[in-house]
Formats: C-alpha cells, sequence, structure tokens
C-alpha cells in the first residue's frame, strides 16, 4: 500500500476516534499545513496523525515528516510545539487509537510500550501504550 494510502487511512480512523468521544473536529481545507486535524475546545488544538508501527515490543512512530517533493533527497523535519499539540497514533494490527501530547516527545520517534523492556536502568523514561488510550479533557 502507498504511504500516501496509509496516511489517509489513518487521518479517517483518527476523526473517526475523535468524533466518537464527542468532540468537535476540523479538517484543514488545505494539507499545506503542519497538522492533519484540529478540535474546537474553546481554543484550536492541533493534532498530527501518524501510523505506527511494531518494533522490540513498542509501537513507534515518527516525529518528523519527510519531504522529498523536487528532489532525489529526503528532508526531514521536526514538527515543534507552534505546530501541533498533540500526535494522535493509529496502531492498524490493534486498530488502536494513541493520543501523545508533543511536549513529551523529543525530535526523532517516540515508542510506547507494550511489554516492559528487558533493563531495567531506565524504567523512569518507558512510556506504556495503555497510558495513552484516553485523550485529557
Amino acid at each position: 500500500m502507498h504511504t500516501v494510502q496509509k496516511g489517509s487511512i489513518t487521518e479517517a480512523v483518527i476523526l473517526a476516534d475523535l468524533t466518537k468521544r464527542g468532540l468537535r473536529v476540523l479538517v484543514p481545507y488545505s494539507k499545506e499545513g503542519r497538522y492533519d486535524l484540529a478540535v474546537d475546545a474553546g481554543r484550536l488544538v492541533k493534532f498530527q496523525c501518524k501510523t505506527a508501527r511494531l518494533q522490540r515490543g513498542a509501537i513507534v512512530f515518527n516525529l518528523a515528516s519527510t519531504v522529498n517533493k523536487f528532489s532525489r533527497a529526503a528532508v526531514r523535519r521536526p514538527y515543534t510545539a507552534a505546530e501541533v499539540d498533540w500526535f494522535a497514533v493509529y496502531y492498524p494490527p490493534s486498530g488502536q487509537v494513541f493520543y501523545v501530547p508533543k511536549a513529551l516527545c523529543g525530535r526523532s520517534s517516540f515508542a510506547l510500550r507494550l511489554t516492559p523492556p528487558r533493563g531495567k536502568n531506565n524504567l523512569k523514561k518507558v512510556h506504556y501504550a495503555k497510558d495513552f488510550e484516553n485523550l485529557p479533557r
């Protein structure tokens, strides 16, 4: 499946999930912005939709967009806090949607653990997927 198709499916699933939660979801007219969906919550709350993959016991997604419209070299551009408030993450094998605040994220990728990590050194830095199933009001 082409990446554009995957992105369209991800956005549709997340749009439906946000709507089921009783939120007023807005879809930008243009695809040129840095966010995919927004919620009218008295202020505009911006969501970037991401498709996740399984990697070593964790659901992983990218925190940057990749653009290569006019050149052969792909350019990765991280999202800033001014551009995105939340990452809405769709994991196709389970059909689940997770909501991760941008403020919690770094610049390259983010992992939501399904199982505890093998090493016990950095347990404070571990983010479990079950803790990101709900969107705080």
